[in-house]
């Protein structure tokens, strides 16, 4: 996991946090897509990337929400990439809907693509080593060096709920009737929070979301006239020659900053039933997920109910190893696997429907995958949660949050962990 194919020259310069935050002020007026992936030093030993940016403009692939067989076009997009080091993009929670018999009808004032990916013109990044990579023709120092480096500045902003407590708890025991019926064992319900902002800085959002709650998956996005500020901690799926690797989400408790605390918090969050059955019932779903595309007995679970302390939650996350049977079948594979299992439910497809039935949002890219390809057919991609979108053609600005229910779950602790997930977004947009 530690090697890194050299693509171009390597730098001898470093760069700040900051210089890649110029960098991208600097690029986004020039290209319609830049990313910036930022894993803040967060140790992974399935990461390839400390941080990377990238910009490019020509060969993209965009496709809107009434295309058909995304799947396919995007499989022909990838073979027409070059000597690139990756080829990032985004997966919106609507490609479900090209992959099984369901449909989503509620509004979507975030207007993202089902699916965007783009060769990158430009690449600056860093590998796990601590070797630079740069990639294309343009000369990042001289580029750093005009601008100054002034603190960012954010006007409040305040965002309102789409539901109150009591529309939450109408919803939750509808579905926790689902749940008594058979009809499904868990479902990840979410609700979405959003206001009108029609003159944003996107970087400065990013900036005081990655101070207040660094994440391992983290990212500034610009396409065209959509921004990604996120801050992700949940990997979906990586691909590193025939071995796939998922590591869901499902176990959230308050992380104080006090290291006794947090300590007894940790076991309290290990030991807890109902916790522990939620992670134990997505990952045999993601086992199942798996088993379509592996090698017969090569899925393993290699952690399970793992407590991981991020900045203001602690989780648990368990680790899901596959061997490919065929290793050019991994886009298959991902496909399979999507949407990932700890933002739907189990079983998946009637958890899928129940959600577009109850909940009175469309998704858009929050419980969709961002990450990127490789020209080898490798992957890495993670689940696009703590993130705000925001519009620059309509102003609208919204991010979401959820928990899962089960026959065990409380309406109101449910509810509180959705709010909870909600605090480092909304603090972010605190002046």
């Amino acid at each position: 996991m530690k090697c890194l194919r050299n693509f171009a020259t390597e730098s001898t310069m470093k760069y700040t946090f900051q210089d890649r935050i110029l960098l991208f002020r600097t690029l986004a007026h020039s290209f319609k897509h830049v990313y910036l992936l930022e894993s803040n030093g967060y140790d992974d030993c399935y990461g390839r990337f400390s941080w990377v940016l990238l910009a490019g403009n020509s060969n993209t692939l965009t496709l809107n929400k009434d295309e058909k067989s995304p799947w396919e076009k995007l499989k022909s997009f990838l073979k027409t990439t070059g000597n690139t080091p990756i080829i990032p993009g985004f997966l919106t929670y609507d490609l479900k809907n090209h992959l099984e018999d369901l449909s989503s009808n509620n509004s979507d004032l975030t207007d993202f693509p089902l699916l965007s990916f783009f060769e990158p013109e430009l690449f600056i990044g860093e590998d796990r080593d601590g070797n630079s990579i740069e990639f294309g023709n343009l000369d990042f120092k001289e580029l750093v060096k005009p601008f100054e480096k002034k603190a960012s500045t954010l006007d409040a902003i305040e965002m309102k709920s789409n539901l109150t407590e009591a529309q939450y708890t109408q919803y939750f025991n509808q579905l926790q009737n689902h749940i008594s019926r058979g009809d499904i064992y868990e479902i990840n319900y979410c609700m979405q929070f959003s206001a009108k902002v029609d003159d944003l800085d996107p970087v400065s959002v990013f900036q005081k979301l990655n101070e207040r709650s660094p994440a391992p998956f983290a990212v500034l996005m610009k396409n065209d006239n959509v921004w990604l500020m996120g801050s992700s901690p949940e990997r979906f799926l990586n691909k590193q020659g025939n071995t796939l690797i998922s590591q869901p989400i499902k176990g959230t408790i308050r992380k104080t900053g006090d290291a006794e605390h947090d300590k007894k918090a940790g076991i309290q969050l290990k030991n807890d039933q109902k916790e522990r059955s939620e992670n134990v019932m997505i990952v045999d779903l993601v086992r199942n997920d798996l088993t379509h595309y592996a090698k017969s007995g090569s899925v393993l679970v290699k952690e399970l109910c793992e407590v991981y302390p991020f900045a203001t939650v602690l989780h648990m996350i368990s680790t899901i190893q596959a061997e490919l049977e065929d290793e050019t079948k991994g886009i298959d594979a991902l496909m399979r696997a999507f949407p990932m299992g700890s933002m739907t439910g189990a079983p998946k497809i009637r958890a899928m429907q129940l959600a577009e039935e109850t909940e009175t949002f469309r998704r858009g890219i929050y419980s969709g995958a961002l990450g990127y390809f490789t020209p080898e057919g490798n992957f890495d991609f993670a689940v696009m949660i703590r993130s705000f979108t925001w519009n620059q053609t309509n102003g609208y600005l919204s991010f979401s949050t959820g928990s899962a229910i089960t026959h065990k779950a409380n309406a109101k602790a449910e509810y509180n962990e959705c709010l909870l997930k909600a605090e480092a977004l909304l603090q972010s947009l605190i002046r």
